[in-house]
């Protein structure tokens, strides 16, 4: 339990703590400890159940007090983006990390985007690399999976000024367009194609 608490600690200091797997465990630890203790029946067990109540409330009220430097109020617009993107069904899209990277804030719990919003959008990287669905969307909009992709006449790049995990990200899409400079020997260069408040869509391509 001590080296649990230490190295969620150490990822709160770090800004890497994920709130939606730290409270949950925190929940489900308590509640393990005082099942396997031998509790009286009528005094202790009211008492646990206090303790549990008050660890899903703090926890509660401090995930949505702390924004862990994130800045979430620059992702709200994310809506914009992928409707355009779902409009723009010919294209396919490439956002870098940090750009769509809090994606997931763009609906409330009880909100759903467009059916098929997803099918033409995609971060660059990410847990689910190589995964069943990595294949399928490389296959469904005939992709190679190199940065070579952004050159093709229908890809695109999204790519924005935003915050995460504690770090200011500005024209990241430089980095990108060095890496293929270098990497594979070609000549490129960007333009804004379309810009939604701090989030710009950018086409690549070889001079």
């Amino acid at each position: 339990m001590l080296v649990t608490l230490g190295i969620n600690a150490l990822f709160i200091v770090l800004n890497r703590s994920m709130l939606r797997v730290v409270i949950p465990e925190y929940i489900i630890g308590t509640a393990l400890i005082i099942y396997n203790m031998k509790l009286e029946k009528e005094k202790h067990q009211f008492s646990a159940i206090w303790i549990v109540l008050i660890i899903i409330i703090t926890s509660s009220y401090s995930a949505s007090r702390y924004e862990f430097d994130y800045k979430l109020k620059d992702y709200k617009q994310y809506q914009k983006v992928i409707e355009y993107v779902n409009e723009h069904k010919e294209n396919t899209y490439l956002a870098t990390i940090p750009a769509l990277q809090f994606r997931y804030l763009a609906y409330s719990p009880y909100q759903m985007p467009p059916k098929g919003s997803f099918s033409n959008l995609r971060v660059m990287g990410g847990w689910d690399m190589f995964t069943q669905n990595y294949y399928d969307f490389k296959e469904k909009n005939n992709l190679e999976g190199t940065f070579l992709d952004l050159l093709k006449d229908n890809v695109y790049l999204i790519d924005g000024d935003v915050y995460w995990s504690g770090n200011e990200y500005k024209n990241y899409i430089n980095n990108i367009v060095l890496f293929i400079k270098e990497h594979y020997n070609k000549n490129v260069e960007y333009e804004k194609v379309e810009q939604i408040e701090n989030i710009y869509i950018y086409k690549i391509v070889e001079k």
